[in-house]
């Protein structure tokens, strides 16, 4: 397919994740994902991802307990 770019949405970017997205990216895949740590997001960031910072653990935290 010449002309297309595969996308491919990863949730989590951590150890497996990313190590996932980089090889996807060297492929040259577009890489959107997610992370807890907003300490990466610059890095992430200036390899050309979409992040999105994940606050899905934090939601539930303030949940209260059944």
């Amino acid at each position: 397919m010449t002309g297309s770019s595969n996308t491919i949405f990863i949730f989590g970017l951590g150890y497996v994740g990313l190590h996932l997205a980089e090889q996807l990216s060297r492929q040259g895949w577009q890489i959107i994902g997610t992370t807890r740590t907003p300490e990466n997001l610059s890095d992430y960031e200036q390899r050309g991802w979409t992040i999105l910072l994940s606050v899905m653990m934090k939601m539930c935290r303030t949940l209260p307990t059944i």
